[in-house]
């Protein structure tokens, strides 16, 4: 990612282009990234129910993944048996 410019919303902060081959798989998350963030400000959302429904997100993903490795460590055992 190259800055392009400041922000004029947020001067503090960067503006970055995203220069992503159409309709590739990096182009798609983007695309549906900034649509679910438009749809939380579009609908009045406040910060702290957005910032608590990503880290919901995060842990509920943190959590099957930490399942998964545990049910993977218990088949590993009884392979080694």
């Amino acid at each position: 990612m190259t800055p392009l410019f400041f922000c004029p919303i947020l001067p503090s902060y960067i503006c970055y282009i995203m220069h992503y081959k159409p309709y590739s798989p990096e182009w798609h998350r983007h695309r549906y990234l900034k649509e679910a963030i438009y749809k939380y400000l579009d609908d009045g959302v406040d910060n702290e129910t957005i910032l608590d429904d990503i880290l919901n997100i995060v842990c509920d993903r943190q959590e099957a993944a930490h399942m998964e490795f545990e049910r993977l460590s218990d088949l590993e055992l009884k392979l080694r048996e």
